[in-house]
């Protein structure tokens, strides 16, 4: 035992030693003591990257996938022994973001096939493949990626099933659905209620697959037959909430819902509040499911919308930064935050903003756009530009930049002039008042400069001209 302290010692002084002049005495150190010490160097790093696997899993089962993937680069690929579940956590961040292709090329190294590390990841195997059936339009390609699916989908239910609480209920469902079994599509197992009701697990599979199929009514109409305890659980309560909520009946879908703070049901809530027209109560629930899910699509594509409405122009900037959705038009999304950079008036950064969005729609810019550039060029008091863009958007019949065009050719600078704080009229010259009173109409009086009657006087004289002068 002091013999093992003394070695700790020595092998401390010998790292210290190293941190303070990059280099450690090897000649001091016996064989055992440099096997030791390389352990222990490769302890620190094992360390190091548990440490970073376990804080990336948090912030993974969090929904924060950019600081989870954070965590995982700081992993050294090529000496980590945890390599396999780094580029298993990692996938499984590829595949929330919509990258199936990326996230199955992760977890397909021969290294997985081995059946301790199969189970593993088959199952996220399975979901790509069936997500990228529906990215493969080619029918050859598409036959080719139906048998990739079905076999993974076997192999995987083999060996997952004692795994599974519902027997792999929903994979099968899922699978039915893959290969396009016609009686499934039509509904045909929501009316297997009795199977469904006999486990908690199983009601929720049932209800998602009846919300999945669009069967609402069909499900509407076998609740009856679940027992009271399964309204105990919020899951089964956030899917009856959003069943009712598609059948119209906001009274009996917010009832399902209160009390419950999960990122569905304040999603849900903020829906109810949004068709009632209550905007500022339904960012509140968006904002709050945001809270707990930080990826929530469906809360982002509402709330966005309602920052832009309730004016809330630096929360919509904050929020459109982590709108991330497979197949969205960045040009879109870019000339929406321009618009929300406008709102807050920083015209440099929304001008430097609009030469990309220029250049990445190849100069053919939509109005809107036109008319953001005209804007901006007119509060940057650039009238060239303005003169190009106001012109521009003019044609296109927007009124506005045809009458700034007109007052150009009025005004030096329009940009400097519409930041004049000087009162356009005095107080008593013109207002709203006098325009209603009254008044009394007198004719105007001509002053008379030239008489009329010396006008004809001259026009009847007749005129003498000199031949001489031609």
């Amino acid at each position: 035992m002091i013999t093992m302290t003394l070695v700790n010692i020595f092998l401390y002084v010998s790292v210290n030693l190293y941190a303070s002049t990059g280099e450690v005495d090897w000649s001091a150190l016996s064989s055992g003591q440099i096997e030791e010490y390389l352990q222990l160097q490769e302890a620190n790093k094992r360390g190091s990257d548990l440490d970073n696997l376990k804080t990336a899993k948090d912030f993974l089962i969090n929904g924060n996938t950019k600081m989870a993937r954070f965590h995982l680069e700081q992993i050294n690929l090529k000496k980590s022994p945890v390599k396999l579940i780094r580029n298993r956590y990692m996938s499984l961040i590829e595949f929330i973001e919509g990258n199936y292709r990326q996230s199955l090329k992760l977890i397909s190294s021969g290294r997985y096939n081995d059946e301790k590390y199969y189970k593993e990841v088959c199952m996220l195997r399975v979901l790509n493949r069936m997500a990228l059936h529906t990215l493969d339009q080619d029918r050859v390609t598409k036959r080719k990626v139906d048998k990739q699916f079905l076999g993974e989908y076997r192999n995987c239910s083999v060996n997952t099933l004692e795994y599974s609480k519902t027997q792999h209920y929903w994979l099968d469902t899922m699978s039915r659905f893959k290969t396009r079994n016609k009686e499934y599509l039509k509904g045909s197992e929501i009316e297997n209620v009795s199977f469904a009701i006999s486990s908690l697990d199983l009601t929720r599979i049932w209800l998602k697959l009846g919300l999945y199929l669009n069967k609402e009514e069909l499900v509407k109409s076998n609740i009856k037959t679940l027992p009271a305890k399964m309204y105990q659980s919020n899951s089964v309560r956030e899917l009856l909430g959003l069943m009712y909520y598609r059948l119209d009946d906001l009274e009996k879908a917010n009832e399902f819902v209160e009390g419950i703070t999960s990122p569905n049901a304040e999603n849900i809530k903020g829906n109810i509040r949004l068709k009632n027209k209550e905007y500022e109560l339904a960012f509140g629930h968006f904002k709050v499911a945001l809270l707990k899910k930080e990826n929530s699509i469906n809360a982002l594509e509402r709330a966005i919308p309602l920052a832009w409405l309730l004016g809330q122009w630096e929360e919509g900037i904050k929020l459109l930064s982590r709108f991330i959705k497979p197949g969205q038009d960045e040009r879109k999304k870019l000339a929406l935050n321009t618009a929300f950079k406008i709102k807050i008036e920083d015209y440099k950064k929304a001008e430097e903003q609009l030469v990309v969005i220029e250049r990445l729609f190849k100069r053919q810019v939509p109005q809107e756009v036109e008319i953001m550039k005209s804007y901006v060029a007119l509060r940057r008091k650039k009238m060239k530009d303005l003169a190009e863009s106001s012109s521009i958007a003019c044609k296109r019949h927007d009124g506005v930049n045809c009458w700034i065009q007109m007052q150009m050719s009025i005004w030096e600078n329009l940009g400097y002039t519409i930041e004049r704080e000087e009162n356009i009229f005095s107080d008593d010259e013109l207002d709203i008042e006098s325009l209603k009173e009254m008044a009394e109409i007198s004719p105007l009086k001509e002053s008379v400069i030239i008489d009329q009657k010396d006008i004809e006087e001259l026009d009847s004289q007749k005129l003498q001209i000199d031949p001489t002068i031609l």
